[in-house]
């Protein structure tokens, strides 16, 4: 395990859709709640999200190569199993370490919050757990996306919430959306790009269930709904004015749209995409951010 290795199997790259929802669920509790947020429930709540998300990477490193879906022809994990750079028990013992590292950095959590939290974090867990299973792995039955919705919008952004200040706001569920929604939308054009492959992997998506058009059409509202979101958070009262700045993101979502519905040549089109559609989940979050520290240094 080199370091070079141990970084490639995490898959840093994909971090940002953790952090983005715990960094800006932070700085939105604490202008709403003052006073209330304490700092070391930041970094705790942080680290057992990034923990959680790194073990789901080396899982679906793991059960994507013994279940046979990982091949040379076809490897869409980090590679290290299927080039033979690593042994599958090397990532399922890390896999299992960062799970239980997660677990012990969420403890102190529960204790200060108390048994909502536990319930959060339990859920995390089981998320995490059995995205790829041999047995029970949702991503292998077309559940991907919704699951990721879930886990990666409302469940992190409201447990983050809940962790760092002991609040879960009424509008909390309305704040998430946007970050469900753009997390979703890396992973179903992910999907979209890689249907083929998939099906001849022998495992379903969304994407072989729903059919193309269908896809597109979500994938669509996925990347335009954030910033509509935002702007009626903001005419709710719950949303600062300056996070208006996300309309600055707009811009990167025109290429990006235009080759989703590319008619000629849409496999090389979307050959990117999924990068593209992640570096549009990291403009949006850097510019949520701005918008709330830039409300906290002007009151």
């Amino acid at each position: 395990m080199t370091f070079g290795n141990w970084w490639r199997l995490l898959r840093t790259y994909s971090f940002p859709a953790t952090i983005v929802p715990v960094i800006c669920a932070t700085l939105t509790t604490r202008r709403l709640a003052p006073g209330q947020v304490e700092g070391w429930t930041v970094l705790l709540m942080l680290s057992a999200a990034l923990l959680l998300h790194a073990a789901v990477n080396l899982l679906n490193d793991y059960y994507d190569f013994t279940l046979g879906y990982d091949t040379e022809q076809s490897s869409g994990s980090s590679g290290l199993l299927v080039s033979g750079k690593l042994r599958p028990d090397q990532v399922l013992l890390w896999a299992r370490i960062y799970l239980l590292l997660a677990v012990v950095a969420g403890l102190p959590l529960v204790w200060r919050r108390g048994w909502p939290l536990l319930i959060v974090g339990s859920l995390g867990c089981l998320g995490a757990y059995f995205y790829s299973h041999s047995r029970l792995g949702y991503k292998y039955g077309g559940w991907g996306e919704a699951a990721v919705f879930v886990l990666m919008g409302p469940l992190l952004y409201c447990g983050t919430s809940l962790a760092v200040a002991g609040i879960c706001g009424r509008n909390s569920l309305l704040l998430s959306l946007p970050y469900g929604c753009l997390v979703t939308a890396i992973m179903l054009v992910n999907n979209l790009r890689d249907v083929e492959e998939d099906r001849l992997a022998g495992f379903r998506t969304l994407p072989q269930v729903a059919g193309p058009l269908a896809s597109r059409l979500l994938l669509t509202l996925l990347l335009v709904a954030p910033v509509p979101l935002i702007l009626l958070s903001i005419y709710a009262g719950v949303m600062p004015h300056l996070t208006a700045l996300t309309l600055l993101s707009v811009p990167a979502l025109v290429p990006l749209l235009r080759d989703i519905w590319r008619r000629n040549s849409p496999d090389r089109a979307l050959k990117t995409a999924p990068q593209r559609t992640a570096a549009v989940y990291l403009l949006f979050g850097i510019l949520i951010i701005a918008g709330e520290l830039g409300t906290i240094l002007l009151r």
